[in-house]
């Protein structure tokens, strides 16, 4: 009789505590934690919380084993009392005690499992919103909870929870290879490298609920996930609409045509001879010619940007220009033309600079908010006015030919070889951009800059007495002048230069998007809303863990929207502003010549 009760007292204190690791499963799972194992943060600082968080999760981890302890030690009684009632009771008996004891275990089973799931409920409900990070579905797959979950961490969510250390150390390899120095000074630095790196240890960063999802996602050949344009929003499409929506950029017969040979190679040569005669001429330094040499060079590829804050989700066109056989050259140019760019009154460095510039701004009676935004900037400006643009520059800019060992047409001779590299692929076919400057080339960037800048100069010589603001990031615009003066403004802002023409922008009961902005009337101030501003589209809020011990690029893309097993970066940075890129993938590092990075994350979905 009393192992009779033992058992049945077991069974009942095993279903308890097996609901209760389920519980607990299902809490790490989805990044929650119970209350039992939330610690108050010592200090009230970030980094006070992320210890509590840390020790939270420790907690977590002990009940776990806890819980598995005691079913084992259950499991054994059970064990020991079912084997001694089996030989002392008749088998009809035996039978009719197993199901007196075994029905109750089912029905506190059934009670403890609505209330934890309650409680489950509960605890999901009150996970504060992370504001900062969004989702955009505009595909036809539904998202699960755990795939809404892992996309809003963003795509430089790091995944890996630890060093790579086969890339790191081939990374040190070729560093400790460039110092000038003995044999013993070089294996010194190796073994302090690998005393390092022993001392490291990965650990988890996506639970195994996110893996899941992250697995499901990657096998989704269907959709497409890319960042948003603006906003640094993550955004789910269907492959075959991206698909489309980027062949449409790509028939405009007057921008792009289809080329049949892939020149790479012959490109390569080219920029190869041509640095081999300057550096023999020592026009330019060892050093400079190791920098601007290309590596194992590969062809640039095309993606696009859903522009998520306009009508019908246009893409910006992208070209992944890094491992081109122009892109060591193109970074080297770009750094030495950095000074023709000029302090400009107008020119915007980032958003907080934009609301730094419209705080003591003043709206009058008839005041309209307007942004303007140069129509494929980098497709339209003409070569011939970014060559002519740049000599001109290089000339009045004082004492920068003086510092520059390269004459100005030699100099020039490299940027017409930058320029003309206008060449891309996607899918199956090799594009070449007949005008404008290459789309993702990092000197594209300054001379963009530079031709924007004159032209911008010459537009404001004479402007309308209303026109209160003028500030420009890039290609957009935003300007505060009275409403009857608009018209004529922008009819002259497109005649002044035929190549490079303007859409323009009006607000909307006293409403206006601006870069990540929203922009606002408030009396006769401007008010701003700095957040991704996104319309008509399935926004989902989620929490976001990040991991703070390896800050590196993350979320490779679950699969590449480009269907190459190569990695490419998204080069479309304005001075060092990272823009966000595509792709997404999250398997193992795939390092080539030309990148620097080893990815091991969400960005390439």
């Amino acid at each position: 009789m009393g192992n009779a009760r033992k058992w049945k007292c077991s069974e009942l204190k095993k279903s308890i505590d097996r609901e209760q690791l389920r519980f607990c499963y299902m809490c790490r799972n989805r990044n929650i934690l119970p209350t039992f194992a939330k610690v108050r943060p010592p200090v009230n600082t970030k980094k006070g919380k992320e210890e509590a968080d840390a020790c939270g999760r420790r907690l977590l981890k002990c009940a776990i084993d806890h819980h598995h302890s005691r079913i084992h030690r259950f499991n054994s009684d059970i064990i020991a009392c079912k084997e001694y009632c089996k030989t002392r009771l008749h088998p009809t008996d035996f039978d009719a005690l197993l199901e007196k004891i075994k029905s109750p275990s089912r029905t506190k089973t059934e009670t403890k499992r609505t209330l934890l799931d309650s409680k489950l409920q509960r605890l999901e409900d009150s996970r504060p919103p992370t504001p900062t990070r969004w989702v955009v579905n505009l595909s036809n797959r539904h998202l699960s909870p755990e795939e809404k979950q892992v996309l809003s961490k963003g795509l430089n969510f790091n995944v890996q929870g630890g060093v790579n250390r086969a890339e790191f150390l081939a990374a040190a390899e070729l560093g400790i290879s460039l110092i000038d120095g003995p044999e013993e000074v070089k294996q010194a630095a190796r073994t302090k490298i690998v005393g390092a790196l022993s001392s490291t240890h990965n650990h988890q960063i996506l639970t195994t609920g996110e893996k899941k999802a992250l697995e499901g996602l990657r096998r989704d050949h269907s959709v497409a996930i890319l960042s948003s344009d603006k906003g640094r929003s993550t955004v789910v499409m269907d492959k075959a609409e991206y698909d489309q929506k980027a062949l449409s950029l790509l028939q405009d017969s007057q921008t792009y045509t289809t080329i049949l040979h892939d020149p790479t190679k012959k490109l390569q040569m080219k920029v190869e001879r041509e640095l081999k005669e300057l550096k023999d001429k020592r026009l330019i330094t060892e050093d400079d010619w190791r920098k601007m040499r290309p590596g194992d060079s590969i062809i640039p590829k095309f993606y696009g940007l859903p522009k998520i804050h306009k009508d019908n989700i246009p893409l910006r066109p992208i070209v992944a220009f890094r491992g081109s056989p122009t892109y060591n050259l193109a970074a080297n140019l770009s750094k030495r033309l950095r000074p023709l760019v000029t302090n400009s009154p107008h020119m915007l460095l980032n958003s907080e600079d934009f609301l730094n510039r419209i705080k003591g701004v003043k709206l009058d009676q008839g005041d309209v908010m307007v942004s303007f935004d140069v129509q494929s900037m980098f497709t339209s400006i003409p070569q011939d006015l970014a060559k002519r643009t740049l000599s001109k520059t290089m000339e009045e800019t004082l004492g920068f030919l003086e510092n520059e060992k390269l004459s100005s047409t030699e100099l020039m001779g490299l940027i017409s070889m930058c320029l003309d590299s206008t060449y891309f692929r996607f899918r199956e076919h090799i594009y070449h951009q007949r005008k404008g400057t290459p789309m993702g080339s990092p000197i594209s960037v300054v001379v963009a800059e530079v031709v924007m800048q004159q032209f911008e100069a010459e537009l404001l010589r004479t402007v309308p007495p209303s026109l209160k603001l003028w500030v420009r990031y890039v290609d957009d615009v935003f300007a505060v002048m009275q409403d009857k003066d608009i018209d004529p403004f922008f009819t002259r802002l497109n005649n002044l230069e035929p190549a490079i023409q303007f859409s323009m922008e009006l607000e909307v009961n006293g409403v206006l998007p601006f870069l990540d902005i929203l922009v606002s009337r408030e009396g006769d101030h401007l008010k701003t809303s700095a957040q991704p501003y996104c319309m008509l589209q399935e926004v989902i809020n989620s929490f976001t863990l990040w991991d703070i011990a390896w800050p590196r690029s993350c979320m490779e893309t679950v699969h590449d929207v480009d269907d190459d097993d190569d990695d490419d970066d998204d080069d479309d940075d304005h001075f060092g502003s990272g823009a966000t890129g595509l792709d997404f993938v999250m398997m193992a590092p795939k390092p080539r010549s030309g990148s620097h990075h080893g990815w091991i994350n969400l960005r390439k979905l």
